[in-house]
């Protein structure tokens, strides 16, 4: 495994691309248009398979994150784009065999393509059969984005009448097309700080927040987030309630290779993901400890 920081992950990414011949997926939060023309400008142009998944959220169009017309421009270049509205990872893998796993979104800022960008950071390493499985799963549980969708989204786009502070979505006829996954995460996907007033003043990725978020709006964006939705619904499967040990195990093997966790970075996870729980008080969760480890409880 290798560190990569800033300009080093556009370098190893071009690198990677030009000698990718079978297979290239990119799984990317935010797309720009200049991101995807900057791999297409590297590429091995005899590569069979191109495949490209954005969370495409009205509200990254919107706000400039994302731009639509990656639609367009991939697919006259041959790649099928998927969406999936859940989606925080970036990840880069090449022939399903070498992976660029970190915090660099395919755009201008993450790779700092126009020079001045944003400070990332990333792993390159090999990643094994498992970790293809989950990829191929997180895929088969995302939508095609083909011409009737987009147009639809085009259209929503062109009617949505645009004020400061609002709040946008998809219509729910675009909103019902994506049901909740949670056969993968990566462990982005989980908060940084076991305290959540360390990110006082700061942004938090993995609820994309900004700097200026009140305690409503992390309470509100917290019971929305991947890791949360996906514990409560591994504890209702289970039949309402499981305790800190199976819980690990379960999430040792949802996770996908970022490089794949030790037992205890899974444990200090889900601690942290289970303190945020307790800190902001989530009316539905209740966590005790009737013997020597911790039990959670999803009360309907």
């Amino acid at each position: 495994m290798s560190v990569l920081i800033s300009t080093d992950i556009k370098e190893q990414i071009a690198n990677e691309v030009k000698t990718c011949d079978a297979n290239l997926q990119i799984v990317t939060a935010f797309c720009k248009l200049e991101g995807l023309q900057f791999l297409e400008n590297n590429i091995n142009h005899n590569l069979l398979e191109k495949k490209l998944m954005v969370r495409f959220r009205m509200e990254d169009i919107i706000s400039g994150a994302t731009d639509l017309s990656i639609y367009e421009y991939g697919k006259k270049n041959n790649w099928t784009i998927y969406i999936r509205f859940d989606l925080h990872a970036k990840t880069y893998i090449f022939d399903k065999k070498r992976c660029v796993m970190g915090s660099a979104n395919l755009t201008n800022s993450g790779l700092q393509l126009s020079g001045n960008g944003n400070y990332e950071m990333a792993n390159i390493f090999d990643i094994d059969s498992e970790d293809i499985r989950k990829i191929e799963i997180l895929y088969a549980n995302a939508i095609i984005l083909d011409d009737g969708l987009y147009q639809k989204m085009r259209q929503e786009l062109e009617a949505v009448e645009r004020n400061s502070g609002k709040i946008y979505r998809w219509s729910e006829g675009i909103q019902k097309l994506f049901l909740p996954d949670f056969s993968t995460l990566f462990t982005y996907d989980f908060p940084e700080f076991q305290n959540y007033q360390e990110y006082i003043n700061h942004s938090i990725d993995f609820l994309d927040l900004e700097s200026t978020w009140d305690l409503y709006q992390l309470r509100n964006k917290f019971k929305t987030c991947k890791v949360f939705l996906w514990l409560k619904n591994l504890i209702i499967e289970e039949g309402g309630e499981m305790y800190f040990g199976e819980i690990t195990a379960n999430l040792h093997n949802v996770l996908i290779n970022d490089p794949k966790p030790y037992r205890k970075e899974v444990k200090e996870l889900l601690v942290r993901l289970l303190q945020w729980i307790q800190d902001l008080e989530i009316e539905d969760v209740v966590i005790d400890r009737p013997n020597h480890s911790q039990r959670v409880r999803v009360m309907e």
